[in-house]
C-alpha cells in the first residue's frame, strides 16, 4: 500500500538526446503549483497512511507503464517516485481546480520495470484495495482526523 506525499506529472514534456524535459521547463505549467507535482492534503496523506500502515512518498502519473528497468529509473531519478500509476495526478490537478481534498492511494498489485520479470499480485492487491477504502471511509469520517468541509461549507 502506498499513500502519496504529491503525485508527480511524470512524463509530460519532452525526451530530448540528453535529458527529458517537463513542461514546466519547456515554458508551459500543467498547474498552479511548482514543478510536475500536484499536492495532497498532507493531514488526511498522513492519517490514511497511519491507519493503513501504508509507506508514503510521490507517486508518479504516466501515459504509459514502464516495461523496462532503465524506464523505471528515469521515472524514478527524476520526480523521486515510489510507485507509479496513470491518472492520480490528472484527479489531483481536478481537485485542485475544484478546491476539493486530494489523496492519492495505491494499492499495488504489480511491479514495473522489464515486463519478464514483472510480478503480478492481484488477490493481494484488491485486498489491499478493499482495506484502503475502509480506512479511508473511516478518516473521512473523523476517525483519525477532522473531516474536511465538502464544497460549498457542507459536512
Amino acid at each position: 500500500m502506498v499513500v502519496a506525499t504529491a503525485s508527480a506529472w511524470a512524463d509530460e514534456g519532452v525526451r530530448t538526446p540528453t535529458e527529458f524535459l517537463p513542461c514546466s521547463r519547456l515554458g508551459f505549467p500543467i498547474g498552479p503549483y511548482p514543478g510536475e507535482l500536484v499536492p495532497v492534503d498532507e493531514p488526511l496523506s498522513a492519517a490514511i497512511a497511519g491507519r493503513l500502515g501504508a509507506v508514503r512518498g510521490v507517486i508518479a502519473t504516466v501515459s504509459s507503464c514502464s516495461g523496462t528497468d532503465a524506464a523505471a529509473g528515469d521515472v524514478a531519478a527524476r520526480c523521486g517516485a515510489i510507485a507509479e500509476g496513470m491518472e492520480g495526478a490528472a484527479v489531483g490537478h481536478a481537485a485542485a481546480m475544484l478546491g476539493i481534498p486530494f489523496v492519492e492511494v495505491r494499492a499495488i498489485s504489480n511491479t514495473t520495470g522489464d515486463r519478464s520479470r514483472q510480478v503480478w499480485a492481484l488477490g493481494p492487491g484488491l485486498a489491499a484495495l478493499a482495506d484502503a477504502a475502509c480506512a479511508v471511509a473511516a478518516v473521512w469520517r473523523g476517525g483519525d482526523a477532522a473531516r474536511p468541509a465538502a464544497p460549498g461549507g457542507a459536512r
